[in-house]
């Protein structure tokens, strides 16, 4: 899962996998979350504007989630909403600092 910050826009793209992926229609789960999947309805990626507020985890989840980005995907969202202290296994902090500071990372 790579993790893209717009810092100017306030959001966070998540994109699944470790390519880009063409996105057949985008769900919009929220004002601020919108999900965009491919022609059979797997997740490709996920914006989510003001990431630091309640967001429809349990709806992103209720998804065709891809198998090898779920479990990061999952701790991602946990660490945003603090529900959890361990955001991802990403080395030297949270992923929001490390994406403000770099642009993008990898999530695993």
């Amino acid at each position: 899962m790579l993790v893209t910050w717009d810092q100017t826009a306030n959001a966070i793209y998540l994109a699944m996998g470790e390519t880009a992926q063409s996105a057949s229609r985008t769900v919009q789960l929220d004002s601020g979350t919108l999900v965009d999947v491919d022609g059979f309805d797997v997740v490709v990626g996920i914006e989510i504007i003001n990431p630091y507020r309640a967001l429809p985890t349990s709806d992103i989840m209720a998804m065709h989630i891809p198998a090898t980005d779920r479990s990061a995907l999952e701790r991602y969202l946990r660490g945003l909403s603090g529900q959890s202290a361990e955001i991802s296994s990403t080395p030297g902090g949270s992923p929001p600092s490390l994406i403000q500071r770099e642009g993008r990372i990898a999530v695993s």
